[in-house]
């Protein structure tokens, strides 16, 4: 898998935020961030705990991340992916529905978890 490839995905996945921002948020080593996003650095294999740190943190599959980096074929992860969308290319009535159906199910958690409790 081409490494412009990997790259172009870390970018549209953290969606411009900094290398800082991305380790800080991963907890992944800053080399590893820079070696991923420069046009001219060559990358080693993706670990499987950096994979799962970046999926984590950008709420993203797995097994999507696995297959960007070319750890995986899409028939190995069973999966077909596109590339995801930046924020920035989503409609804004999209981004406000997500957002209301996140917060909906937020507040339904919410009287779930304090249903039959008193004082709150």
């Amino acid at each position: 898998m081409a490494r412009d490839k990997w790259r172009d995905y870390v970018l549209a996945v953290t969606d411009g935020d900094s290398q800082r921002a991305i380790k800080a948020k991963t907890g992944i080593d800053q080399g590893t961030i820079s070696r991923w996003v420069s046009p001219t650095q060559e990358r080693s294999l993706l670990e499987a705990s950096t994979a799962r740190k970046f999926a984590t943190a950008y709420r993203r599959p797995i097994l999507e991340v696995l297959v960007h980096a070319g750890v995986l074929s899409e028939g190995e992860a069973g999966i077909k992916v596109n590339p995801p969308e930046s924020l920035a290319d989503t409609p804004t009535v999209d981004l406000i529905l997500e957002m209301r159906r996140m917060a909906n199910e937020l507040s339904r958690r919410i009287s779930d978890a304090t249903d039959g409790v008193t004082g709150i």
